[in-house]
């Protein structure tokens, strides 16, 4: 019964979040749109996307982030929002760099699986054949510059 209950509690913790959080949201784009009802301008609309961006990191309770808003290549504002570091509280900016971990595997691979499907590589070819610089010392038991690009986009490339 008690799990019952903090599972509730939490749900309508939950819930209250969600809900002052669209109250918040609500406050801050209604004088956007006030009595005239002329299509917010571009700074307008900019502002909005700053203070959803910082609510919304907020909210998810990011520790801080950095925001770049494109448009037809080019870009309109870029900034951060809350912390890069949170030990020496330094505040996250445009320039701020962040660890991206495995994320780079991720696009690597699409990629790699796009020229694939438009024919313009084999995941058999060995790595060497797309990437004449890659070379590769062999392993104790002699495999060496036989990788193909398939062992390298499941990690087992060693």
């Amino acid at each position: 019964m008690r799990i019952l209950v903090l599972a509730a509690s939490k749900r309508v913790a939950f819930l209250m979040r969600r809900t002052c959080f669209a109250v918040a949201l609500a406050l801050l784009v209604l004088p956007l749109f006030a009595a005239d009802d002329k299509p917010p301008t571009a700074a307008q609309a900019l502002e909005l996307a700053r203070k959803w961006a910082d609510a919304q990191r907020s909210y998810e309770e990011i520790p801080g982030m950095s925001i770049a808003i494109v448009h037809d290549q080019k870009l309109l504002w870029s900034g951060g929002s809350g912390l890069a570091d949170l030990a020496s509280a330094r505040a996250a900016t445009a320039d701020t760099l962040y660890s991206i971990c495995s994320v780079s595997k991720l696009f690597t691979s699409v990629a790699v699986m796009q020229l694939r499907d438009e024919g313009k590589l084999s995941l058999d070819d060995p790595l060497s054949k797309h990437l004449s610089w890659f070379t590769m010392k062999p392993a104790e038991g002699g495999r060496g510059d036989d990788r193909r690009r398939a062992h390298a986009l499941v990690g087992t490339a060693a």
